[in-house]
């Protein structure tokens, strides 16, 4: 029984989602280095990438953790549906209003 309740413990532990660790981050920075982890996949089905980064994207409060799987879940969506020789667009853009 001790066992158990030891194994049950340790497992919910894991299960919790951690506390976001918030800093200052780039998003076009986070996303570069997603579509490098996924680049090995594009290359072998011919998937074109096409980045359409905002070049001046303000710097955003984010757990990098957490924003960069994320992304790699959505890249990896976008790759599955996307047939061979197919284009993928990833586009940043700002969202940011003066004064809020």
């Amino acid at each position: 029984m001790d066992r158990f309740h030891l194994w049950s413990t340790n497992f919910s532990s894991l299960a919790r989602p951690s506390e976001p660790k918030l800093e200052t981050e780039d998003i076009n920075t986070i996303l570069d280095g997603m579509l490098l982890l996924i680049s090995t996949e594009t290359k072998k089905k011919f998937i074109q990438v096409v980045k359409e980064y905002t070049p001046d994207l303000p710097p955003v409060t984010v757990d990098r953790e957490q924003i960069k799987q994320v992304f790699l879940n959505v890249l990896l969506n976008a790759l599955q549906a996307t047939p061979e020789n197919g284009t993928i667009t990833v586009k940043t853009r700002s969202f940011f209003q003066a004064g809020r």
